[in-house]
């Protein structure tokens, strides 16, 4: 699922960081679809927006689980098709 969340991630800066944050979040107990849900409102919330101020997948998925900021917003996770 990691493969299909970094497709739709906004910046593609170090994908091995960014898999091992991912993959401690699971550990957590976190479930594969919040962190989908997350990446995809995430993604359409940095749409049009400068790279530079994107976070690196390492943070948006790290300890300081910034990810659970976009999970208020409902997201399906087909959206990401129809971006």
């Amino acid at each position: 699922m990691f493969e299909y969340a970094w497709q739709i991630y906004p910046r593609k800066i170090s994908k091995k960081a960014a898999l091992k944050a991912y993959t401690a979040t699971l550990n957590k107990g976190y479930e594969e679809s919040e962190l989908l849900s997350a990446t995809i409102n995430y993604a359409k919330s940095r749409e049009g927006e400068p790279d530079k101020f994107t976070l690196h997948g390492a943070t948006f998925y790290g300890a300081s689980e910034r990810w659970k900021d976009y999970l208020e917003v409902e997201a399906d996770p087909d959206d990401w098709m129809r971006m």
